[in-house]
């Protein structure tokens, strides 16, 4: 009777334990990194490097992708990497000489050094929930604050490459000091 009472605290131990660490660890995936908020201490200075962490079962982890992603504005649904059209997204923008449309890619990644301090800005949101929500939007005004400098000649001929390289700056000094994103090149094609 006492072996099988020792046995049963022994099998719910094992049990309790193995719930405890399950409930404590968090995977930072390949070219992410982590950031670790718990009640008791708020955001920790230190972020996770990709692999399994073990952060403790209240504690909330935040993924940023700090490698370089892509960012996909366009109306053409061969564009992107799925086969449903996401939102159409392209750009419509002033020229100098009337509007223009154009798709675009937009290569970029958070900085590391930031993303601490993008968590509490913007009240725990992820990476992918800030491009989403807050990100995309500026992207699209601030490219409509930059080609009015271009004519629409400029735009859909020789000069896009020009284009490009002038959204490319603007987009990186304006996201740069905003929300802690690099860009590191705007692929600019008209629709």
């Amino acid at each position: 009777m006492k072996g099988k009472i020792i046995l049963g605290a022994v099998i719910a131990v094992a049990i309790i334990g193995g719930a405890y660490v399950a409930t404590s660890m968090e995977k930072v995936g390949q070219g992410e990194t982590g950031v670790v908020y718990t009640v008791a201490n708020g955001v920790s200075e230190h972020t996770l490097s990709p692999g399994w962490h073990f952060v403790g079962p209240f504690a909330t982890v935040k993924n940023y992708p700090i490698s370089q992603q892509q960012l996909v504005l366009s109306n053409n649904a061969a564009d992107f990497n799925t086969e449903k059209l996401k939102q159409d997204t392209h750009v419509d923008a002033p020229a100098n000489g009337g509007m223009v449309k154009m798709n675009m890619t937009i290569n970029y990644n958070f900085i590391p050094e930031r993303v601490t301090e993008l968590y509490e800005k913007f009240n725990g949101m992820d990476g992918e929930q800030i491009v989403e929500s807050k990100v995309k939007n500026s992207i699209l005004a601030y490219i409509k604050e930059i080609t009015p400098q271009f004519s629409v000649m400029d735009i859909y001929s020789d000069k896009r490459a020009e284009v490009s390289n002038a959204i490319t700056a603007y987009l990186n000094e304006k996201l740069n000091d905003e929300y802690g994103i690099n860009i590191s090149s705007c692929l600019l094609y008209t629709s």
